[in-house]
């Protein structure tokens, strides 16, 4: 879905699933890890997929990232919206596919 945002402003948008959302995570870093030297990939914990989920999908998929990292800090340092106590951000980061 992302993609096509990319190539065409007159996409119909709808809530996607978490299949859906896994294919494009997939698709875009097929597209950037060819195109650039390092890609960064970052999720929030408010976000969908959850490491747990999104690890494996990117190794069976194979992208093998070179660095991970989480920070994590008070949930009312960055939302404040009482849903958690801690906010973490995850990053990873992928070299460029050689050809």
């Amino acid at each position: 879905m992302l993609t096509k945002l990319l190539i065409n402003d007159h996409v119909e948008l709808a809530m996607p699933n978490g299949r859906q959302i896994l294919q494009d995570v997939i698709q875009l870093l097929d597209i950037t890890r060819k195109r650039f030297t390092w890609t960064i990939l970052s999720n929030q914990s408010a976000c969908y997929p959850p490491p747990e989920v999104l690890e494996p999908h990117l190794l069976a998929c194979g992208h093998q990232w070179q660095i991970a990292r989480r920070l994590s800090v008070p949930a009312e340092d960055v939302d404040n919206r009482g849903l958690t106590t801690e906010f973490t951000e995850y990053q990873y980061v992928f070299p460029a596919l050689v050809l």
